[in-house]
């Protein structure tokens, strides 16, 4: 399954930076008038356009109805998101779960709201400058529409180097966020409002966790990774042989029908070859079908092309 991507805004003028690239251009919309233009581009199938081109909405991630059991697909999602704002000019958020976000163009009425679910799924980053706003799942390729030559963001460092990464809403770059989860962006001619729409306390059940909190977790994650399984039947987990990526191995065992795969990266030099080790015996372990994926390139040339990527650092060593 290829991965969702998305650039879109709001602009005083045109649309910043390329026309939509043609890996995007499954979901190109666009609204113009004489105060400026509204567009998006996307490629995968969770997109959804209202009959008379004025509003535009993608749903990143998996989502289903609250309290139910069963997935809703992208672009049936995105067309109930639509139909609720429409009537209600809001998101529905409490109406759904899961792990997403939610990105609505309105032409007619100028505004642009991104929302990320408690759990979402991925990064939405946005910025503001003089030309409006300007929202992507992927900081590097954002950074390179704005209008503006973007600027390091000092406050950012010491967090940077003392994490390797920076966390929170704010990145390498000055002005640049990212959506935080449960967060609500609405950007409108008048400028941009940013609210905690979610939070934990108000999440379902999150009230009733007793004694029983390690059951309802297991419960949950094997529910979780069973869809995940149903909706993706060739996919497979990353087993280092870690406490996380075992247990999750545990739990996609649970769903596999037949003897499930798993892979790890393996890099043949002697200070890692106890990794290896390592993820073979938690394989052995739990009998899955193991798979080694070489990493034979200097491990400079990964991180470099990782950074270059994504403009984001990697936030474990082997995720590069």
């Amino acid at each position: 399954m290829k991965p969702i991507g998305f650039r879109g805004g709001m602009s005083s003028g045109s649309a910043p930076g390329d026309p939509p690239r043609p890996d995007l251009d499954s979901c190109s919309w666009s609204w113009t008038d004489p105060n400026g233009q509204l567009f998006l581009a996307s490629h995968g199938s969770a997109c959804h356009r209202s009959p008379d081109g004025s509003l535009a909405v993608l749903v990143r991630g998996h989502m289903r109805a609250a309290r139910t059991t069963h997935g809703i697909p992208g672009a049936r999602a995105a067309a109930q998101i639509a139909a609720h704002y429409e009537k209600n000019q809001v998101l529905p958020t409490d109406s759904y779960e899961g792990s997403y976000t939610i990105a609505l163009l309105d032409g007619r009425r100028r505004r642009v709201l991104l929302y990320r679910n408690l759990a979402g799924a991925g990064f939405t980053y946005y910025t503001v400058g003089r030309r409006g706003l300007l929202f992507g799942g992927n900081l590097a390729e954002l950074v390179e529409d704005m209008a503006e030559a973007p600027k390091p963001n000092r406050g950012a460092l010491p967090a940077f180097f003392l994490y390797r990464f920076v966390p929170g809403r704010e990145t390498l770059f000055d002005r640049v966020f990212r959506l935080m989860p449960g967060e609500l962006i609405v950007c409108g001619d008048t400028g941009i409002a940013r609210r905690q729409q979610e939070t934990l306390a108000r999440s379902p059940g999150a009230a009733t966790l007793g004694p029983d909190a390690a059951d309802r977790m297991e419960e949950t994650l094997g529910a979780v990774v069973a869809l995940g399984r149903e909706e993706h039947p060739r996919g497979a987990n990353l087993l280092s042989g870690g406490v996380d990526s075992t247990y999750l191995q545990a739990l996609w065992n649970r769903a596999a029908s037949g003897r499930p795969v798993s892979y790890s990266v393996s890099v043949d030099h002697a200070v890692t070859r106890l990794d290896t080790d390592y993820a073979l015996s938690a394989a052995c372990a739990l009998n899955t079908d193991h798979r080694l994926v070489s990493a034979d390139a200097p491990y400079m040339d990964f991180l470099i092309d990782t950074i270059a990527g994504t403009g984001e650092p990697p936030n474990h060593v082997m995720a590069a």
